[in-house]
């Protein structure tokens, strides 16, 4: 059942299509809802958004599902054949302001996967929701234009995550 959350000017749905996530993270829907209003505030701040985003509503779906699933997307839409934590994929617009002045702002869309994201937890010995709230970050860095193949770029999206991450409480996973 989707859950949708305004947090200021950004609208989040959120559905949840495993009951994994309801039984091993109950309240996976608020950590996220924390995880992505913290990345937007950070993103306002540090302005990081186009001159549009000022005065409009922006929208970002969250999708938690299984690992067949993320398989699934991660196949069809990347070419990997092989389940992943999480998955982003951006509207490709970055700047409100080329929008009608009525039009919701969509930045995208963010998949996590619940046995993986899991199975990381454990291996890192992480909690399960610090693990979930850095992946929930991550996916929105990437709705905000941020990518980690060059080297140089993995390193500003890294600090970014990181200094994130320490709004919300939670040791930089990059031991940065």
């Amino acid at each position: 059942m989707p859950k949708e959350n305004i947090v200021e000017n950004l609208v989040i749905d959120i559905s949840i299509d495993d009951d994994g996530w309801n039984n091993e993270l109950p309240d996976a829907a608020d950590i996220a809802v924390r995880a992505i209003n913290a990345t937007w505030d950070m993103a306002c701040k540090k302005s990081l958004l186009g001159s549009g985003a000022k005065n409009r509503t922006a929208e970002v779906s969250l999708l938690l599902l299984n690992d067949d699933r993320q398989q699934t997307l991660n196949r069809d839409y990347l070419g990997n054949d092989k389940p992943t934590n999480v998955l982003s994929f951006p509207s490709g617009s970055l700047d409100g302001e080329a929008l009608p002045i009525d039009a919701p702002w969509l930045l995208g869309d963010i998949t996590i996967a619940m046995q993986t994201t899991t199975a990381e937890a454990r291996a890192e010995k992480k909690t399960l929701a610090n693990h979930f709230s850095h992946l929930t970050v991550h996916g929105m860095v990437h709705l905000l234009g941020f990518d980690h193949i060059e080297a140089a770029e993995a390193e500003i999206m890294e600090n970014l995550e990181a200094e994130i991450l320490q709004e919300l409480g939670i040791e930089n996973p990059y031991g940065i």
